[in-house]
């Protein structure tokens, strides 16, 4: 109960923008520094842990429109996501790797634009313009869930990380004009 409330409290940190405060603790302990004298911060470090499983699941969803989709820009979408997506994902585990931290999701299917499983069991089960706008509403979801997480990175004290947000950032905010205008001509 104890580790999940901490980790409750740590999301919500990030995402208001106050985990990018310098914390100290009764032992005066930062916990806004580098991690193993590496150049990124405990911050840069959950940030990355957090953003790889959430990619992860965009592949997973781009992968499953690859294999349905009839619609060439659908199509065109999806591939685009996962081909970014994945360099992303080998982007943060190298930050990981340089920290000496694991990359080892600390996140359920629950918020920050995830799909439940019952939402990706519609997704597998759904087919033709239903199946299109189902993904495009899903990944619409994700992406703005994905933009969240990011936006206080925007503040981090990594060159690196703080270019890779603001890159994230706008290409999502990109992907999302061009999931509602796939999304007005399916309707």
């Amino acid at each position: 109960m104890f580790k999940k409330l901490a980790l409750i409290s740590a999301l919500v940190l990030l995402l208001t923008g106050c985990g990018m405060v310098s914390v100290t603790d009764a032992n005066h302990t930062d916990h806004n520094m580098t991690v193993n004298n590496s150049d990124y911060s405990a911050n840069d470090v959950m940030f990355a842990q957090m953003m790889i499983p959430h990619h992860q699941q965009a592949i997973d969803m781009s992968t499953i429109a690859m294999q349905k989709t009839t619609n060439q820009e659908v199509r065109k979408l999806a591939e685009k996501i996962k081909s970014e997506q994945l360099g992303e994902i080998a982007t943060m585990q190298s930050w990981l790797e340089k920290a000496g931290q694991s990359g080892s999701g600390m996140m359920d299917h629950q918020g920050m634009g995830m799909l439940n499983d019952e939402e990706i069991r519609q997704l597998r089960i759904q087919t033709g313009v239903q199946f299109d706008a189902l993904f495009l509403q899903g990944m619409m979801k994700h992406h703005k869930g994905a933009i969240g997480m990011a936006n206080p990175m925007l503040e981090s004290d990594n060159a690196e990380v703080r270019s890779f947000a603001e890159k994230l950032t706008n290409d999502q905010k990109t992907e999302i004009t061009i999931i509602k205008q796939l999304l007005a001509i399916l309707h």
